[in-house]
C-alpha cells in the first residue's frame, strides 16, 4: 500500500519548489512541507508499524533517510536505466518524521514512495 508520493511542483497544486525539496551542496532534500513523512501520525492512528522507502531512480547517487535525530540509512547507487530500489526502515528507526536526501549526478530522475510493508 503506498502511504506517500513524492510530490512535485505543478500549477494545478502549488509551484513553489522550496515546499516541494532543497537542494543545498549537490544535494536534494526533501524535508519540506510537502514532502516530509511523519511517521508518529501513522504509528498513533493506525495498525502500520512496518515501513519502506521504494525509489524508482537511474543514474549515479547516493540516497540518505533521516529522522530529527540524524541520519538512519543510506545507500550508494549506480543504475544505468530506471529500477526499482526498496530500503526498509526498521521500527527501532521509526521515531516521528522521516526525510530522504538525495546526493547525485545533474541528471538524476528519482520518483519516491513511502509505502506500508
Amino acid at each position: 500500500m503506498i502511504l506517500q508520493n513524492l510530490l512535485r511542483p505543478s500549477p494545478e497544486r502549488c509551484t513553489e519548489k522550496e515546499l516541494y525539496c532543497r537542494e543545498e551542496n549537490g544535494q536534494l532534500i526533501f524535508n519540506t512541507w510537502f514532502n516530509l513523512f511523519s511517521v508518529g501520525k501513522w504509528l498513533e492512528y493506525t495498525e502500520i508499524r512496518q515501513f519502506s522507502l521504494k525509489l524508482r531512480a537511474a543514474g549515479s547517487f547516493e540516497v540518505k533517510l533521516f529522522d530529527r535525530n540524524g541520519e538512519l540509512s543510506g545507500r550508494t547507487c549506480c543504475f544505468a536505466e530506471e529500477t526499482e530500489l526498496t530500503i526498509p526502515m526498521e521500527r527501532r528507526q521509526l521515531l516521528q518524521l522521516v526525510f530522504l536526501s538525495a546526493d547525485g549526478c545533474p541528471g538524476l530522475a528519482l520518483r519516491r514512495r513511502l509505502c506500508h510493508g
